[in-house]
C-alpha cells in the first residue's frame, strides 16, 4: 500500500472553493451509499434534480487544471428520509465508511490504475466505445490518490495489488453522510499527460458486507468530452461485471492464487485499526479465521489452464502445503494478535 503525505494538500485546500467551477461536470451528483440485505449498495445522489436512485456503479468526472478534484462526493440518506430509494435502507449510525482500491482486469493486464489516450482507434469519425483501449499508464511514476479524513493520501500506481484506503467519514446518528474528499493525479517530476484514467473501488463498513465494485473514470482538461462521455463511460458500463471478476476466497491480493503474498496482506490488515480484505471468506471482519482459511487453502489458484489449484470451472486439484517457515511466522502473528487483544482488555478493565 502506498500512502502519500504531500504539500499538494495545501494546494487542494486553496482550490476547494473553485473545484469544478470551470468543469463541464460541475453538477452536484454524488455516489449514493445505502444498505440492502446487509450489504453496502451504491447509486446516484443527484442534488441538482433532487433524485436519489440505487444501481449506479460508474461515475465520471473531469480533473481541474491542477489534476485535482473533490468530486464525486459520497452521500447517504438517513433513516426516515423521504428520499430513500425503494429497497434502500439507512446505514448504521456513527459508523465509519471506508474504501479500498481494487485491481482490475483488462485483457491480459491486471492493474489497479488504467489509462487510455482518448483517441480514435477504429478509423471511423466520432469517438465510440469501440475506440476505447485501456492499458498501462503513460509512465512509471503515475499515481492517483484519494485523501481521507486525516488528510492522508492512499494511492494506486498501476500495480496489480489491492490498496486498502482510509475512512471517508463517519455517519451521523441517523446514518446520514455527506462528504467530499480530494482525488489527485500525479506524475512525479512532470505533469500528467492528457487522457482518460480509470480506477475501481469497493466501499466498506464494519457491520456490513462490502459494496460491489464501483468505477471512477477521470478525464483531463486536455481530453475531449466525447472521449469521456461517449466512449469511456459506456465502455466501462458494458464491462462493469467483467472488470473486477469474482475472486477466489482467501486470495487477499487478487492475483488469482492463494500464496505467501496473501499472508502478508492478512498480517497487515489484522493489525490495522480499520481494514478489509479482498475476497474475504468472512466479510465484515479481519481476524484469525481469515488466517485459518488461508492456511487450509494455501496453493489453490484460479487458472484457465491445467496448473495446480482450483480452475475457474470448479475442478479441485491437489495443492502444496505452505512451508513450515511460513506456518511458523503465521503462528507467531496469531499469537501476537491474541496477546494484544488480552492487553487491550486488561487496559480497558483498569480504566473502569
Amino acid at each position: 500500500m502506498k500512502r502519500l503525505r504531500t504539500t499538494l494538500l495545501a494546494m487542494c485546500a486553496v482550490i476547494a472553493s473553485f473545484a469544478g467551477s470551470g468543469s463541464a461536470r460541475a453538477q452536484h451528483n454524488d455516489v449514493l451509499v445505502q444498505q440492502r440485505d446487509g450489504q453496502l449498495v451504491t447509486g446516484s445522489a443527484d442534488f441538482d434534480s433532487n433524485q436519489w436512485a440505487l444501481g449506479r456503479r460508474v461515475y465520471a468526472r473531469e480533473f481541474d487544471g491542477d489534476f485535482a478534484i473533490n468530486n464525486p462526493g459520497f452521500n447517504a440518506l438517513g433513516s426516515g428520509s423521504p428520499s430513500l430509494p425503494p429497497g434502500g435502507q439507512a446505514l448504521p449510525g456513527n459508523a465509519s465508511l471506508g474504501w479500498d482500491f481494487l485491481p482490475l482486469v483488462v485483457g491480459d493486464l491486471t492493474a489497479n490504475f488504467f489509462y487510455w489516450d482518448g483517441q480514435e482507434t477504429d478509423g471511423m469519425p466520432g469517438l465510440t466505445p469501440e475506440d476505447v483501449v485501456f492499458g498501462t499508464l503513460p509512465g512509471p511514476n503515475y499515481s492517483l490518490a484519494l485523501f481521507d479524513r486525516t488528510s492522508t493520501g492512499f494511492a494506486v500506481d498501476g500495480s496489480d495489488e489491492l490498496v486498502a484506503g482510509g475512512v471517508i467519514d463517519d455517519t451521523a446518528s441517523d446514518g446520514s453522510l455527506h462528504r467530499h474528499r480530494f482525488f489527485l493525479l500525479e506524475n512525479e517530476g512532470s505533469l500528467p499527460v492528457d487522457g482518460i484514467y480509470l480506477i475501481s473501488m469497493q466501499l466498506r463498513m464494519a457491520s456490513l458486507n462490502d459494496s460491489d465494485p464501483i468505477f471512477l473514470v477521470f478525464g483531463t482538461l486536455g481530453s475531449s468530452v466525447a472521449a469521456l462521455d461517449d466512449a469511456a463511460v459506456p465502455w466501462v458500463e458494458e464491462m462493469v461485471d467483467m472488470l473486477v471478476p469474482g475472486g477466489l476466497p482467501g486470495d487477499y491480493n487478487g492475483n488469482d492464487a492463494i500464496d505467501a503474498a496473501d499472508y502478508t496482506v492478512w498480517r497487515d490488515a489484522v493489525t490495522a485499526a480499520s481494514a478489509s480484505l479482498l475476497n474475504d471468506p468472512t466479510p465484515g471482519v479481519v481476524d484469525e479465521s481469515d488466517f485459518v482459511y488461508w492456511r487450509d487453502h494455501f496453493g489453490e489458484s484460479l487458472s484457465m489452464g491445467s496448473g495446480s489449484g482450483v480452475s475457474r470451472h470448479g475442478e479441485l486439484i491437489a495443492v502444496p502445503e505452505p512451508s513450515s517457515e511460513m506456518l511458523l511466522l503465521a503462528a507467531i502473528a496469531v499469537l501476537v494478535m491474541h496477546c494484544c487483544a488480552v492487553q487491550r482488555r486488561r487496559f480497558v478493565a483498569a480504566l473502569q
